[in-house]
């Protein structure tokens, strides 16, 4: 996934664009970031975490897939402004009822128009009821949705398929379906006179408005360093690239937000009857890996205090942010072109991503950061050149690369592995770091900001009170605890 084309701080000249090592070396390039890649992808931190909740990993990557569902040809096709924002939950309502109906729950009356998102009811088991809860993805078998006929593939109905890439973001996208179901449930009672698609506008734009809350909190609050949660996690904070509209950087797509890779945790607690749960197996339990096992049996149904603060519940930690990663990642490379055979994972394709002349350079912004705002990195690891080139040469210096090669590496070094460096020394791995949270503070404040004027509704406060009264869910906590009140799961079904 890349950026639509823009940059933080606006368009790259030649001299401050990253080039890795250089043009007409692409074979070399490559090998250098496999080596790069495998030195991550050996380093153990073992019992190192970060302060930021399991679940909030997850609720960034659903946050990164929805920028990117409008990246090219599909923003452009766009005329509405409205649908052209990033942060409109494109990930679960697609193009609308109208367009994408399968993903959308077919009403009794076959006529009226879909309002709600589908979901499906959790398989039965040997320990659950007959009845389970409709909690998963809306998932189908159908033996002629195929060329091949006979075997019956689970299909799961969304817009983007990558919300059912592993287990967690599937959970975290459900919750976000339940919460937009609930809203037309309470529309309907509050707001009768809404109907057909002015009711599914209305509870889209509620939903939207709490999502963007979830994504100040549970996100902004959590990732960036302390020192910048305070500046971006609120509306209206001050921006450092005051004429950035709310389309998605480069630097952001390429740097931070494949960051969160790291984030995941090798071994998951999901539940009581999966208190230790593998990475592998939660990439794999999806509708593409595991078909017959889906849809999901109510063992594998998240309980969410395990992965947010919920009613003073201890959450686990995401892994602790810095040059390292789960060891799922740093194997098993698909066979990508161009890097067939080679070795480093997803760690060597999330440094492939940034390696072009397609984004500023760290040292361009670190200068352009400096500009915008004198003293905003002063006393941190950007903020002093010679300690942080000496930091990237340390790292560089185990690795087999030549002596030119490595001087311009330490002087301009992949962005990816600066701000893994960045956060073990400014936070100890606990958040970005400095450069790393004005990247995510700045995408983010922005898309939010052009977000939440496009969505603005006269009869938005209105409907907002009349779903939740004076208590509109700030972050997702208080959104489990909600729809658990309003769906009463039962015991194994519980959110929380």
């Amino acid at each position: 996934m890349i950026g639509d084309g823009s940059n933080l701080f606006g368009p790259v000249e030649p001299a401050d664009a990253y080039t890795v090592i250089g043009p007409g070396r692409e074979e070399e390039t490559l090998d250098i970031l496999e080596k790069i890649a495998v030195k991550i992808g050996r380093t153990r931190r073992p019992g190192a975490v970060s302060d930021i909740p399991a679940g909030a990993t997850y609720l960034a990557q659903i946050a990164v897939h929805d920028m990117g569902f409008l990246t090219g040809a599909r923003r452009m096709s766009r005329g509405d402004a409205q649908l052209q924002t990033a942060f409109a939950l494109h990930v679960i309502y697609g193009d609308g009822p109208r367009h994408d109906a399968a993903c959308y729950e077919k009403p009794a009356d076959g006529a009226a128009p879909r309002v709600k998102l589908r979901l499906v009811r959790a398989r039965t088991s040997n320990t659950s009821p007959a009845w389970c809860a409709r909690r998963d993805l809306p998932r189908m078998s159908c033996p002629q949705l195929d060329a091949q006929g006979g075997s019956t593939p689970t299909e799961v109905l969304i817009p983007s398929a990558l919300s059912d890439s592993n287990s967690a973001l599937a959970q975290v996208q459900t919750i976000l379906s339940l919460l937009h179901n609930a809203v037309v449930a309470r529309l309907e009672e509050s707001m009768p006179k809404l109907e057909g698609a002015d009711l599914f506008d209305m509870a889209r734009r509620v939903t939207i408005k709490i999502y963007h809350r979830m994504l100040r909190r549970d996100v902004l609050g959590t990732w960036l360093h302390p020192d910048f949660a305070a500046r971006y996690a609120v509306a209206g904070g001050a921006r450092l690239d005051q004429d950035r509209a709310g389309r998605v950087p480069a630097e952001y797509m390429t740097g931070v937000a494949r960051l969160g890779h790291g984030l995941v945790k090798d071994i998951y607690s999901l539940n009581r009857h999966h208190p230790h749960m593998g990475l592998r197996d939660m990439i794999l339990h999806t509708s593409l890996k595991r078909p017959a096992q889906m849809p999901l049996t109510e063992d594998w149904l998240f309980d969410f205090s395990h992965f947010f603060s919920i009613n003073g519940s201890e959450p686990q930690m995401a892994r602790a942010l810095g040059p390292h990663m789960p060891r799922l990642f740093g194997s098993n490379t698909k066979a990508v072109k161009g890097m067939e055979g080679r070795d480093g994972g997803l760690i060597l394709r999330d440094l492939v991503a940034g390696a072009d002349d397609a984004q500023r350079s760290v040292p361009s912004l670190i200068a352009k950061s400096e500009d915008a705002e004198p003293g905003v990195l002063e006393t941190r690891f950007a903020g002093d050149a010679a300690r942080w080139q000496a930091a990237v040469g340390d790292w560089l210096a185990s690795i087999d690369m030549s002596d030119a090669d490595r001087q311009t590496l330490t002087a301009s070094p992949p962005l990816y592995l600066f701000l893994m460096l960045e956060a073990e020394a400014d936070a100890e791995g606990k958040t970005l770091g400095a450069l790393g949270s004005i990247i995510m503070g700045e995408t983010y404040a922005a898309a939010l900001e052009e977000a939440e004027a496009a969505w603005l509704h006269e009869d938005l406060d209105a409907a907002c009170a009349g779903c939740f009264g004076t208590n509109l869910p700030a972050d997702t906590a208080e959104i489990v605890v909600f729809l658990q009140n309003h769906y009463r799961f039962g015991p194994d079904a519980r959110l929380h």
